[in-house]
C-alpha cells in the first residue's frame, strides 16, 4: 500500500492548508509523494519503517498530532546523535545523509505547529 505523509499548517473552512514549502528548504533529496513539487509532501511509506522503529509511532495514520511530530523529530535526533545506534541494522536502505533530512523535515514541521496527514 502507497503512503503519501503532508505537513499541514492549519485546518481552515473545511480544509487543510499545506505547510509552506520554504520552510522545508534544503530537504529537496527526501523521496517525494504525488505531488512531488511540494517540500510538505513526503513519501511516507518509504520511512515508514524507520519512523516507527524510532519513534514507536505509524505513518499509516490519517492524521498525528503536533506532539506526534515533535515525538517523531526528537527520536529521529536522539539516534543521529548516538555512534552506537547508529551503527544498527534497523535503518532499512536509509543512508545517514537521507536520515539527517528526514530528522530535519519532522523538526520544522514540529517546531513551526504542523500536524501531519496519511494519505494513502
Amino acid at each position: 500500500m502507497g503512503l503519501d505523509t503532508i505537513a499541514y499548517k492549519e485546518f481552515t473552512d473545511g480544509e487543510h492548508i499545506d505547510a509552506d514549502n520554504e520552510w522545508f528548504a534544503g530537504t529537496e533529496e527526501l523521496c517525494r509523494g504525488i505531488v512531488s513539487e511540494n517540500l510538505a509532501w513526503i513519501r511516507g511509506k518509504v520511512y515508514a519503517k524507520i519512523v516507527e522503529d524510532l519513534s514507536g509511532i505509524s505513518l499509516y495514520t490519517e492524521s498525528l498530532s503536533n506532539e506526534a511530530v515533535h515525538k517523531i523529530a526528537s527520536s529521529i535526533e536522539n539516534y543521529l546523535e548516538d555512534p552506537l545506534k547508529r551503527s544498527d541494522l534497523f535503518r532499512g536502505n536509509i543512508n545517514t545523509k537521507e536520515l539527517r533530512l528526514l530528522g530535519k523535515w519532522f523538526r520544522v514541521a514540529a517546531d513551526k505547529g504542523c500536524y501531519l496527514h496519511g494519505w494513502w
